[in-house]
């Protein structure tokens, strides 16, 4: 499980102007902590003003960055749950 408080460092550097944060999919809904309206607010709220993406890698940030020379593309390496054990 992902410590809120990294949840909350990740908000505050997406805010930042011309940032672009990239994280994997299911890291979107995951809540900081409680915000000023009571709701934990969540990566999902940044992607909607355009300065969060999905990724599948993190080579889909080198990509992201190469799209948009002029901003700062920083990939958040979290998942919301453990990886599979491996298959034998």
């Amino acid at each position: 499980m992902t410590p809120v408080e990294l949840i909350d460092k990740a908000l505050a550097i997406a805010a930042l102007p011309n940032i672009i944060m990239t994280t994997f999919g299911d890291m979107l809904r995951v809540p900081g902590s409680i915000g000023p309206n009571g709701n934990g607010r969540d990566l999902f709220a940044v992607r909607a003003a355009g300065e969060m993406c999905a990724s599948y890698s993190p080579l889909d940030a080198v990509k992201i960055a190469q799209a948009n020379p002029d901003k700062e593309v920083v990939f958040l390496p979290l998942a919301s749950r453990p990886p599979p054990p491996p298959m034998r």
